[in-house]
């Protein structure tokens, strides 16, 4: 409870961080109840599938008719990301202490992040370049737009 930013705008419940921090010790409480409950018979409720989407235009020289020059942000319910929060923990908990991720997961691990696989590649094509002077080829694909275009949406 003391990790979640205050600040963050609710989703579509209604209830805020700030609500749920502002709970004190017995609600705390029956909120850990109710989130290992859940947990235990492995089940959510319907109501956090849905999230409250909100485009942010990108600004810059975009044009403001092209939906591509938004971003979509999207805010959920502040108690489905502390269920997310706990889940997070438990899970990382237990895939470090029985090994069950490859040396090359990187994200949500303690002490890896992913700028560290943009760093590898990065020194990759440095080494490349200024010892075997020869060029590194890297294709990145953009998923959203990939799966637009084979639809026909693009």
């Amino acid at each position: 409870m003391r990790a979640l930013n205050k600040d963050k705008s609710p989703g579509p419940d209604g209830i805020t961080n700030r609500m749920l921090t502002g709970g004190g010790e017995v609600f705390t409480g029956l909120l850990h109840d109710f989130l290992s409950s859940l947990w235990l018979h492995e089940i959510q409720p319907r109501a956090w599938e849905l999230s409250l989407m909100q485009p942010i235009y990108k600004g810059g020289n975009k044009l403001k008719t092209d939906p591509a020059s938004y971003r979509g942000i999207y805010l959920s319910s502040a108690l489905a990301k502390a269920f997310e929060g706990l889940l997070l923990h438990r899970l990382t908990q237990y895939t470090e202490a029985h090994d069950t991720l490859t040396p090359n997961q990187l994200g949500t691990r303690p002490g890896r992040q992913t700028h560290d696989a943009i760093y590898s590649v990065l020194a990759i094509i440095l080494r490349n370049w200024t010892l075997l002077e020869s060029p590194t080829y890297v294709a990145f694909l953009d998923y959203s737009t990939a799966t637009r275009a084979s639809t026909g949406f693009a």
